[in-house]
Parts: structure tokens; C-alpha cells; sequence
């Protein structure tokens, strides 16, 4: 029984599946449930009726919805008890570790792989990874019920270039982006916007981004001020001239420095406290998951 642990509060950072198996936990514990929307399942789960009644369902029976202020109103017709806030501050002392790269730069794609792994731009990130590969250490750090496939697709000798360590858990991330260079966040139109914690934590370690997507700067100009150069953006269809452009500013451009937040840990903190206080617990979990 969860009780027994003396849990008191299930945060859970997805309508689904943590949600819902944290209401079904609830349903039998009676710990309180504290259930943040994750915006991409808002619009690929809740809003196109997928899981229904059972989505809804925890929904209604949440002690406290933590949601962005664009789906807020959505969910406080389910819950009255919904706050405003933001999902998700880096802590940014857990990824100040002084840089650890080799005598060769470094790149990385990191990300689950689902079964909308084409979404992700993976097949072009490979592109620009074959390319690039006897220059630099590529690394992909991906699970996932689609990683069979895009493996598959790519073929034996594509596969073998790069290394695949697998699953990375939160707390050795900081670890690992201390060794990296630069980070590919490849993106192709999607209904919500793409904010990533990765890419916030990539930005706060001093990783430069390697992107597609030219509104990425604008995504994320209410949560961190970016430095100059820190982010390259590419056409993935240029491919040859793309890698020139990769090698230039790697090697001549970018200087590698951690962003700055614009909305502190602390702070982050505090918000989420005082909504746990609300629900009457007198424990609350520990939310530094680096250390």
C-alpha cells in the first residue's frame, strides 16, 4: 500500500498514463493526486475524446490540476480546482558541472521514441549524424516501443556509428549534457507548442541546440533568456550545406555558456508547496530528483 511509504501526494506530470494510474492509485489509497497536463496529451488525448470516460474521470477526481495558462480553462470545467502555473524550472545548480567534453565535439539526440517517432524528425537527424560522424561523437539516447523500427529503417552500418546507451534516467542527465557539445531538437508542425524540459535543461547546462524550427527561440522567451549563438538553425534538406554550417559554428561561433532563467527553482518550488499545502498533506515528496 502506498501508505505504508508515507506518500501523501502523487504528482504526476502527464494526463496519460501517469495520470491515470495515480487516480487509480488514489481510488484505492486515498492519497491525494496532484495531476499536471503535459500539453501535448491535452491535445493528442483529452481534447480528441481518446480514453474518455477514464481521462475525464482523472480529471474530476484530482485534488489539484496543475495546468499552463492555455489549457487552464479547459480543465477547470472538469475541476475547479485548477492552478495556473508553470510545468516545469530547471534546477539549474543541479546542471552547473564544468564541461567534460573530449578532443572531439560532441553531438546528441536525446527522446523517447513512440509510435509518432516521425514527428521527431529522426530519419533527417540521422542524415546530419552520418555526416558529421567522422568529425564528431554522436550519441542517441532513446527508449521506446518505436525504437526497433527507426533502427530497423536506418540499417546495421548507420546504427553502428553512432552509440546508443538506452534508457538515461532524470538524475544523470546533468551528467551526461556536461559532455555534449550540441543537441539536436528537430521538430515537424505539431497542434501545440514545442516546449521541451530537455531542451531547458540542455540550455541552462550550456549546450548549443541544433534546430529546425525557427520560432524555437520565441518558444521559450518567457522562461529563459538564450545566449547569443547558442542556437543554430538549419534546413535539414540542405544536408551538405547544413554540416558545413554545423562544423563553422561549433568550432567558430559558439562559445559554450548556460543560459539564464527567467523564473528561479526556488520559486518553482514554493508555487508547488503551497498548492501541496493546500491539499491538507503534511509530507510533502521530495522534488529534487538530481541529487
Amino acid at each position: 500500500m502506498i501508505r505504508k511509504h508515507n506518500i501523501e501526494i502523487l504528482d504526476t506530470s502527464y494526463l496519460a498514463p501517469y495520470g491515470m494510474v495515480s487516480h487509480i492509485a488514489k481510488r484505492i489509497t486515498g492519497v491525494h493526486h496532484a495531476l499536471c497536463d503535459g500539453a501535448s496529451d491535452v491535445e493528442d488525448f483529452f481534447k480528441k475524446g481518446v480514453f474518455g470516460s477514464l481521462l475525464q474521470g482523472t480529471i474530476k477526481s484530482a485534488d489539484a490540476v496543475i495546468a499552463d495558462e492555455r489549457y487552464a480553462d479547459i480543465l477547470k470545467l472538469l475541476n475547479n480546482s485548477t492552478y495556473v502555473q508553470q510545468s516545469y524550472v530547471v534546477d539549474t545548480e543541479s546542471f552547473a558541472i564544468p564541461y567534460a567534453g573530449g578532443e572531439r565535439k560532441h553531438l546528441a539526440y536525446v527522446g523517447k521514441i513512440n509510435y509518432y517517432w516521425d514527428r521527431k524528425a529522426l530519419r533527417q537527424i540521422s542524415d546530419h549524424m552520418h555526416n558529421l560522424v567522422d568529425r564528431y561523437d554522436c550519441t542517441c539516447v532513446c527508449q521506446g516501443i518505436g525504437l526497433p523500427e527507426i533502427q530497423k529503417s536506418l540499417g546495421k552500418n548507420t546504427i553502428s556509428e553512432y552509440a546508443w546507451p538506452g534508457f538515461m534516467a532524470p538524475w544523470e542527465m546533468p551528467r551526461f549534457l556536461s559532455k555534449v557539445d550540441a543537441l539536436f531538437v528537430f521538430e515537424k508542425p505539431a497542434p501545440h507548442s514545442p516546449v521541451s524540459n530537455l531542451a531547458m535543461e540542455a540550455l541552462c547546462a550550456g549546450v548549443g541546440i541544433i534546430t529546425n524550427d525557427a520560432n524555437f527561440s520565441k518558444h521559450y522567451e518567457n522562461l529563459i533568456s538564450i545566449n547569443e549563438n547558442q542556437v543554430l538553425l538549419i534546413n535539414p534538406a540542405e544536408l551538405f550545406a547544413t554540416s558545413s554550417a554545423i562544423t563553422n559554428w561549433i568550432t567558430k561561433k559558439w562559445v559554450r555558456k548556460p543560459a539564464t532563467q527567467k523564473v528561479s527553482f526556488q520559486d518553482y518550488i514554493a508555487a508547488n508547496e503551497k498548492i501541496y499545502g493546500s491539499l491538507g498533506a503534511t509530507r510533502l515528496l521530495d522534488m529534487d530528483m538530481y541529487k
